[in-house]
């Protein structure tokens, strides 16, 4: 009767658990000359010399392009990969929070509470606009606006200053703008983050919005 396969799985914990059967002295006491006589000998493995080669043709994958994460970034940057590949995010940081700081390099952004829930699509590779005040200047029409551009690179739970979890952004940033808010209300892209009001008793004005993703409109 043919034995039968057996298949089993182990969780991480376990694999940690179970004892290591390694000769470390033996390996360590090995020199290079009982490695490469172990080599030599090793019958699945044999040898080869130049002969074996000389009628080898070298063959290359057809459309094999493997970036690391760095090169997708740069990539995107350069407008090397197009647009249908890729999201565009606004990112409204109306507390000011130092993202860097709190949670380490390359953090620019965080989603906590119910805003857990929002840009649940975003991918690596995506680019995010994220706008914050400049907390040195006024808030009025002459208040300077920060425009930060980013390549997401991935995300992750991590406890926010009063213990609370919270999804944080990292990426790189490529790119910055600072303009004065009754110019970047104006601006063909910058103008999503503000809203114009018409008060009843007051001249109408632009206001910073308060929501963290903001949607473009059709």
């Amino acid at each position: 009767m043919k034995e039968q396969n057996t298949h089993v799985t182990y969780t991480r914990s376990e694999l940690d658990a179970l004892p290591d059967e390694t000769d470390w002295e033996r390996v360590d006491a090995l020199t290079d000359e009982d490695i490469e006589k172990a080599a030599l000998s090793d019958p699945d493995d044999p040898p080869t010399d130049a002969d074996f080669w000389k009628d080898a043709t070298v063959v290359m994958p057809e459309n094999m392009e493997e970036y690391t994460q760095r090169q997708i970034r740069e990539a995107l940057v350069n407008n090397q990969i197009s647009s249908d590949e890729r999201q565009l995010f606004y990112l409204n940081n109306c507390q000011g929070r130092a993202h860097s700081c709190l949670y380490g390099e390359n953090a620019f952004f965080d989603l906590c509470g119910k805003e857990k829930r929002m840009a649940l699509g975003i991918r690596t590779g995506d680019k995010c606009v994220v706008a914050h005040r400049d907390p040195n200047e006024p808030t009025g029409p002459n208040g300077m606006i920060c425009f930060r551009r980013f390549i997401f690179s991935h995300g992750e739970e991590c406890e926010a200053e009063d213990g609370t979890m919270c999804r944080v952004f990292f990426g790189d940033c490529y790119e910055a703008e600072h303009l004065r808010k009754e110019k970047a209300c104006l601006h063909a892209e910058y103008s999503i983050f503000f809203k114009y009001c018409v008060p009843k008793n007051r001249s109408p004005y632009w206001r910073f919005v308060r929501q963290s993703v903001i949607t473009p409109t059709a």
